[in-house]
């Protein structure tokens, strides 16, 4: 007999952001001893393109299902997508990783394309420029948190872009953070536009408090800014380059002095023990039986709702994110705890799953009618209206990634990939059109068509195996696709999806 699934209690928002304090030892905890990660993954060199965004490389998969052989680019096909510039390397499963390697999303079995980005609207940087310039190794340094002077030693490399490094730090006390280390050039003209978007992340990050979107505990930097720039809600009024209060565009000498010096800028974050969400689905594929299905689908549902949680808090105070994907969802737990919250008596309670991370490109908008022009974020997630250039509502914009991100969790590939051959095979098509659709791997083209389907999950739905509960929830998160993977006129905020039962009343607050 079926047991009715017990509804997900709210999670609850601090009404007050916590004040920074000096760090006090726990007598009930012992200090926590980090576990290396896998070995980080190196970006490639970057290149200029004909638009304001900068390739980074490529996004490299590591894991153990097969892909077929990648196809040569076409002559006359699109370039290759662009990702964003930082990226973790996998965790979660380090027995079977393998080296970098560029993939598609034409597995045999079903498998989860590469992210890919279009970022950041600041001009590109030459790669002979970037040799000269690259990240030091952070292994064993020790970085101080100003305000409560608490010293943090780096002891694993999470992931690196271009120009910046995620790293993973513990007190003496045991105290585990994240620190996100901005390695600035020394190149005059890239000084301003870096400070510009540190004052933006940080600003950004100062105003949110949610248990599921990541925490500021500090930062430090050598840069000569203002800390009313840090609080003040009026700095960002226009969406291109940022006019700070201490500065013009102009190159001020004191940074530059200062940047000669010290070129690391810290911002220090709490840290996830359980990576992101790209490592959790590759590293977990869905039981096909139940119980376990039906924990493992309650524990996707959990981290849906919290992620539309998250992203419903942040519009509500006029802030869109511009770069949701599933390499930005962190996870505050690993598997085996998440199963054991699920399956207690309690259920997750207020317990949050995950947080929201990487804000280097979101937006403070001056009204809630405010329409944006800048062409920034990840290239699989990003919808029609920004691929063509066109203005653009933010908060739809986040909708739209937020439906790729789910259309992931159930489909396990990304929407916007050549549809499966097995699909389309099963579909009637004829071998030699399934040839020629898959030699047209452009997912811009189909992203501006708006052409996505559904595969696997047809078939879950339809066996009779599954058990009532994972299919009400299967159902739930394909309906909050439908509503918004769609062109914009008849998309819908994510703040309404509570509004088609997707979302238990309440739990937005």
């Amino acid at each position: 007999m079926e047991v009715e699934p017990k509804p997900d209690l709210w999670i609850q928002v601090p009404s007050t952001p916590p004040s920074p304090q000096a760090e006090v030892p726990s007598p009930s905890k012992s200090p926590q001893q980090p576990q290396p990660p896998c070995d980080p993954v190196e970006y490639e060199r970057i290149r200029e393109l004909p638009t304001p965004v900068v390739n980074n490389g490529s996004f490299a998969f590591t894991g153990e299902l097969v892909f077929n052989k990648p196809r040569a680019n076409p002559s006359g096909s699109s370039p290759p997508r662009v990702i964003s510039d930082y990226r973790p390397a996998l965790s979660l499963d380090r027995s079977n990783s393998v080296g970098s390697k560029r993939v598609s999303s034409q597995p045999p079995v079903a498998g989860l394309a590469r992210a890919s980005s279009m970022k950041s609207p600041s001009p590109p940087i030459k790669a002979q420029e970037l040799e000269t310039h690259s990240s030091p190794n952070y292994l064993g340094r020790v970085f101080v948190a100003p305000k409560t002077g608490t010293e943090y030693n780096v002891t694993h490399q999470i992931g690196r872009g271009n120009f910046s490094t995620v790293v993973s730090a513990v007190s003496g006390l045991g105290r585990m953070v994240a620190v996100k280390i901005i390695r600035i050039p020394p190149i005059r003209d890239k000084i301003t536009n870096f400070k510009s978007f540190l004052v933006r992340e940080l600003n950004v990050l100062s105003h949110l408090n949610h248990p599921c979107i990541v925490q500021l505990v500090d930062f430090s930097t050598s840069l000569s800014i203002d800390p009313q720039d840090l609080v003040d809600t009026a700095i960002f009024k226009a969406d291109s380059q940022v006019d700070l209060t201490t500065t013009n565009q102009q190159m001020n000498q004191a940074d530059f002095d200062a940047i000669d010096k010290c070129r690391d800028q810290l911002i220090f974050l709490n840290y996830c023990q359980g990576g992101n969400l790209y490592q959790f689905i590759i590293a977990h594929p869905p039981p096909l039986a139940s119980p376990d299905a039906d924990v493992y689908w309650r524990i996707l549902q959990r981290i849906a709702h919290e992620l539309m949680a998250a992203v419903s808090y942040m519009h509500s105070h006029n802030i869109v994110h511009r770069d949701i994907k599933l390499e930005n969802v962190l996870l505050n737990y690993e598997i085996g705890d998440m199963i054991h919250l699920a399956t207690s008596s309690h259920g997750f309670g207020t317990t949050a799953l995950i947080n929201l991370t990487d804000f280097g490109l979101s937006k403070r908008l001056g009204s809630s009618n405010e329409l944006l022009q800048t062409r920034c974020g990840s290239t699989d997630y990003v919808p029609p209206e920004v691929l063509m250039g066109l203005k653009y509502d933010g908060r739809l914009t986040d909708s739209w990634s937020v439906g790729v991100v789910l259309y992931s969790l159930l489909e396990r590939r990304l929407p916007f990939d050549a549809p499966p051959t097995e699909a389309l095979a099963k579909a009637g098509v004829s071998p030699s059109v399934i040839r020629r659709r898959q030699a047209k791997n452009n997912p811009s083209h189909r992203i501006a068509m708006i052409d996505w389907h559904w595969n696997h999950v047809t078939d879950m739905v339809e066996d009779e195996q599954l058990s009532n509960e994972v299919r009400r929830i299967i159902e739930s998160l394909q309906k909050a696709v439908n509503v918004l993977l769609v062109r914009k006129e008849k998309r819908c905020h994510v703040s309404q999806l509570v509004d088609f039962s997707v979302i238990p009343q309440g739990f937005m607050n």
